[in-house]
């Protein structure tokens, strides 16, 4: 449970980031990781395939590994 709620204050930390810099793709990144490890793949991927779309390819293992694109 105490692993839950350091998960869950990680996010809500990756958020506040985020609305600083929406496109900040290490943000991105680790709250998607975060994500996956919580069993939300469909969100985490979204994450993922975000930092894809703002030109960063160093992130296809991490897709190809999730299966994000089976999505």
């Amino acid at each position: 449970m105490r692993i839950i709620k350091k998960y869950d204050l990680a996010i809500s930390d990756f958020d506040k980031a985020l609305t600083y810099n929406p496109d900040d793709v290490l943000v991105l990144y680790q709250k998607g990781e975060v994500l996956l490890s919580l069993g939300q793949k469909e969100k985490a991927c979204e994450h993922f395939l975000k930092v894809k779309k703002l030109g960063n390819n160093e992130i296809d293992d991490v897709i190809e590994k999730a299966k994000c694109k089976n999505l």
